[in-house]
């Protein structure tokens, strides 16, 4: 991916740049030291991903994503967690704390190259025709529907991130607290019950299989006696929950 950092401070501009270069799959085109530079360089370069910083003079990086027609992967380096969800308001990729650590911008980096590979899957299946035209004028193949959006605070070190629904694939219970596991690979323990996560994610894709278990069905790749195939690992099927399950599925004989 070829990327950008936007940031006024040229020491923070310095260390992402450093760890940009310890990262094969990133490519810096351009390092601009205030917004307006930035949105000079995006009229007449596209870009795959912007290193973006908040707070700057004159025009901040909120204000920028505001201006722009197409958006890029935009990972928010800032040293001010209160941006946050404003900044997920925007459809961020994700949101890094300063100091940033280097796995924790691998695994931002990772969350972007992930979401660049889905949205050239769903360009590539779309018909032949409608190659012909801008990108910026198709609309979607699918739109997230109400409750497929929601941010989870995590425990370990009290982030809030933004989560899509068909990302997650499976819920684990840990006492008073779940961890959430999603398709690239990423977990998050949150301090909430079953129960409360239930709640915010929609009944037509979400099933609870056993008392420490939801699972994604959109998923599931085959059931096996007691066992739920998902893509990372077998989830088990508790004998209360068998049969709503089972009912709940589209099941062809």
């Amino acid at each position: 991916m070829n990327c950008i950092i936007v940031d006024d401070d040229a020491f923070s501009r310095t260390v992402i740049k450093q760890l940009v270069k310890r990262t094969a799959s990133l490519e810096l085109l351009a390092e601009c030291a205030s917004a307006i530079e930035a949105y000079q360089l995006l009229k007449n370069v596209e870009v795959d991903l912007i290193f973006l910083d908040v707070e700057m003079p004159v025009m901040s990086g909120l204000d920028l994503l505001r201006t722009l027609k197409k958006t890029p992967q935009i990972i928010v380096v800032t040293g001010n967690k209160d941006y946050a969800v404003e900044a997920f308001d925007y459809d961020v990729t994700d949101f890094l704390v300063k100091p940033v650590e280097y796995p924790r911008f691998l695994r931002a980096v990772e969350r972007a190259e992930t979401h660049l590979k889905r949205a050239a899957s769903e360009w590539s299946f779309l018909p032949p025709y409608v190659h012909q035209l801008p990108r910026e004028v198709i609309v979607a193949p699918r739109e997230a529907q109400p409750g497929e959006n929601f941010f989870i605070k995590t425990k370990d070190d009290g982030r809030i991130v933004h989560l899509q629904t068909y990302e997650i694939e499976f819920i684990e219970a840990m006492s008073d607290y779940v961890e959430i596991y999603t398709l690239t690979g990423n977990r998050y323990v949150v301090h909430t019950t079953m129960k409360g996560i239930e709640k915010q994610l929609p009944e037509h894709s979400f099933m609870r299989v056993h008392r420490s278990f939801i699972v994604n069905t959109e998923h599931i790749r085959s059931i096996e006696d007691d066992k739920v195939l998902m893509p990372s690992r077998k989830i088990p099927i508790g004998g209360s929950y068998r049969d709503s399950f089972l009912k709940s599925l589209n099941i062809l004989s």
